[in-house]
């Protein structure tokens, strides 16, 4: 059995939506006047994150989002069934490595976890 696993699972792992992400990074790497948050709040999501990279830059970026994921992940209690799973393998689309933690400290042993188009094959 593979599982597809996407970011309701993070959500319930206290990790922030993409939205909330967005906001967070916003918070923690922009100083907007009144004129360019009104013009910030006017941008669709993917605009809004390409806005944040122009203004903080990729390492900035990468950064706060380690430290959110860092201060807010917790394991659910999906993690834990998913351990009583007969899974060896997950595909995934999030950017947190909660399972893979889960699987090797609570269930002492590794996943493989494929996460880019390259690996499917």
């Amino acid at each position: 059995m593979v599982l597809f696993i996407g970011s309701g699972l993070s959500n319930n792992a206290n990790l922030p939506n993409w939205e909330l992400l967005l906001d967070q990074l916003k918070q923690q790497l922009v100083d907007l006047n009144e004129e360019a948050n009104i013009f910030y709040n006017h941008l669709d999501p993917f605009q809004k994150a390409q806005f944040l990279y122009d203004k903080s830059g990729k390492i900035a970026i990468i950064n706060e989002i380690k430290e959110i994921f860092d201060r807010s992940a917790q394991f659910s209690e999906i993690h834990k069934i998913l351990v009583t799973l007969p899974i060896r393998t997950i595909i995934t689309t999030n950017w947190d490595n909660l399972i893979e933690k889960y699987f090797e400290t609570e269930a002492k042993m590794n996943i493989s976890t494929i996460w880019k188009d390259d690996q499917i094959s």
